[in-house]
């Protein structure tokens, strides 16, 4: 259920972007809509999807294949996004 609904908010953003109708304030409304849906107490699917690709992405770091500047590169996104993050108390 929450890949189809995933998945459903990605195609409206696309669809906006490629159709021209987007507008420099549709990624701020984006942000706002994921902070409020990462903060939900009753619904924390989308705190658990945001766990899962932060562990990937870890995982791809962190593997002795990967080049040294897509490693620091992957870092630094990870903490970006992470400071982005809204505090979610339990």
């Amino acid at each position: 259920m929450q890949n189809i609904e995933i998945s459903g908010e990605y195609y409206v953003k696309q669809t906006l972007h490629y159709r021209g109708r987007g507008s420099l304030i549709t990624p701020f409304a984006y942000y706002r809509f994921l902070t409020l849906r990462y903060s939900s107490r009753r619904n924390p699917y989308t705190r658990n999807m945001f766990h899962e690709l932060r562990v990937a992405c870890e995982h791809l770091a962190n593997s002795p294949n990967t080049p040294a500047f897509l490693r620091n590169a992957l870092y630094r996104s990870i903490t970006f996004v992470s400071g982005l993050a809204p505090v979610v108390t339990q």
